[in-house]
Parts: structure tokens; C-alpha cells; sequence
């Protein structure tokens, strides 16, 4: 992964992530569904200012390749957080956009993070991927969850 970086996105690297996002939309499972960039653009932003919300970006010197959108909410009948991704999609950097996300859900105590698998293709190296972020399969989705009886 050598020349790639990874760091949390800001307002001034929107129109750069919009850029990749209009290739990576066909490129997914989501391509029957119409891409609708002004909707995005304010999904995007939103999600930079919202505190609950986090937005990585992987570049390769001044180009994105690679985007995660993680969310946290408080945890269904529990106490503590949870914690989800909106968006995770590289073509390269997939594993530093997910330690990011985990070491962000560490520092806010989130108790359980569930992610999914939407990409209908081969899943080879997605249970690789996750395993070594500390992650256990659940049929087609993730979870990495703190141990059980711990209190927030």
C-alpha cells in the first residue's frame, strides 16, 4: 500500500470524492439504482459536519480511491453505542479505511459495529479483510462486538 493515504476527509476534498463516487457507483451493485450527485454532494457533507458521523478518504498522491462514511447512534436495547458504515468502497486502501473506522468506534466506546457486504460479487478477501479488523461473520454481514456484560 505503498504511496496511499488515509485520513479523514474534509469540505475542500468533496468535489474530489464526488469525483470517484460517480466511477465507483457503476462499478457496484447499486448501478440499477440512478446515481443522483446533488444528492450525494449533500449526503457527503452532511455527514462532515454531523459529529455522530465520520468521512475517510484513501488518496494515491492527489486522486481518491477508496471512501468509507461511518455513523454511530445509540445502541438498540442496550446502553452504549453502535456503529455502522453509510458508504465503504476502495479500490485500494480497503484496510485503512477500516482500521480508521474501528480506531474511531474505539475512542467513541462503541459496543457493537455491523457492516454489510452489498457488493454482489465475489466475496473472496472480504472475510480476510474483516477477520483481521476483529470481526466475526454473521451470514452476508460483520460485527465486532465488545464483551458481553460490560457496562457504558
Amino acid at each position: 500500500m505503498s504511496g496511499l493515504r488515509c485520513a479523514r476527509a474534509t469540505i475542500l476534498q468533496v468535489s474530489d470524492i464526488m469525483a470517484f463516487s460517480a466511477t465507483a457507483h457503476p462499478a457496484s451493485n447499486y448501478a440499477d439504482i440512478p446515481y443522483h450527485a446533488p444528492t450525494w454532494r449533500k449526503t457527503l457533507i452532511d455527514a462532515l459536519r454531523d459529529p455522530s458521523q465520520a468521512v475517510w478518504a484513501v488518496w494515491e498522491e492527489a486522486k481518491c480511491c477508496g471512501l468509507l462514511v461511518g455513523m454511530s447512534a445509540p445502541m438498540p436495547w442496550s446502553l452504549g453505542w453502535s456503529a455502522t458504515d453509510l458508504v465503504f468502497v476502495a479500490d485500494k486502501g480497503g484496510e485503512l479505511l477500516l482500521a480508521k473506522f474501528v480506531e474511531w468506534c474505539d475512542a467513541r466506546k462503541v459496543k457493537r459495529i455491523d457492516m454489510g457486504v452489498s457488493d454482489a460479487g465475489d466475496r473472496k478477501g472480504f472475510d480476510g479483510l474483516f477477520r483481521r479488523n476483529g470481526f466475526a461473520p454473521a451470514g452476508r454481514m460483520y460485527y465486532r462486538q465488545e464483551a458481553p456484560n460490560v457496562r457504558a
